[in-house]
C-alpha cells in the first residue's frame, strides 16, 4: 500500500528577515562560517534509508548522520559552541568566564569541548543516576564536573543558588 504524506512549509521561519527569536538567516549563516573554521568541522553525511523508503511506498528518506558530530558523537556540538563562541567574542577583554549547564551528558561534553577550546572554565552538573561513561568523556574534555544528588530539574538551580551570584555565573 502507497502511503503520502503532505509538506508545510512554515512561512513564519523562511527569508532573510525571518523573527525566530535570535536566529534568522543572518545568525545562521554566522554559525556556518565559525564551525567552517574548527579543524575538526566536516559536513553532515546523509544517510539512505532505503529500505524504510520502499516499505513505505517512498522513493526516499535520507536523514542527517549528527552522530559523529566533532568527534563528540552528539550533534549538542553545534549549538553549544556557536552560543558559547557568541559569548566569548562579546566578553573579549573582560577576562575568563565559566560555562555551567547541567545536563546527562552529551550537552554537557559539548560545553567542556568548546570550553577548552576557548581556554574558558566549563563546570557541569549532572543529575542522580547519570553514566559514569558520561562522566568520565565530560571530565576528559577538562571540565569540572560531578554527579549530584539532584534530579535533572534541580542541579543547576541547586548549585548556583548555593554558590552565590558572586562567583560570575
Amino acid at each position: 500500500m502507497r502511503r503520502s504524506f503532505e509538506m508545510i512549509i512554515n512561512e513564519m521561519v523562511s527569508g532573510e528577515k525571518a523573527d525566530i527569536g535570535p536566529w534568522n538567516q543572518t545568525a545562521a549563516r554566522a554559525s556556518k562560517s565559525f564551525h567552517e573554521k574548527l579543524p575538526e568541522y566536516q559536513p553532515t553525511p546523509l544517510r539512505s534509508l532505503a529500505h524504510q523508503a520502499k516499505r513505505l511506498g517512498l522513493g526516499g528518506i535520507f536523514v542527517k548522520d549528527e552522530s559523529w558530530r566533532f568527534g563528540l558523537d552528539s550533534f549538542k556540538a553545534l549549538g553549544a559552541s556557536f552560543a558559547m563562541h557568541v559569548v566569548a567574542e562579546e566578553r573579549k577583554g573582560k577576562g575568563p568566564c565559566t560555562f555551567v549547564t547541567a545536563t546527562d551528558g552529551n550537552h554537557g561534553r559539548a560545553v567542556a569541548w568548546m570550553a577548552r577550546k576557548l581556554g574558558q572554565k566549563a563546570v557541569v552538573y549532572m543529575p542522580t543516576g547519570s553514566s559514569q561513561r558520561r562522566l568520565a568523556h565530560i571530565l576528559a574534555e577538562g571540565a569540572e564536573a560531578s554527579i549530584t544528588e539532584k534530579t535533572m530539574t534541580a542541579p543547576f538551580a541547586w548549585r548556583l543558588q548555593e554558590r552565590g551570584s558572586g562567583d560570575g555565573f
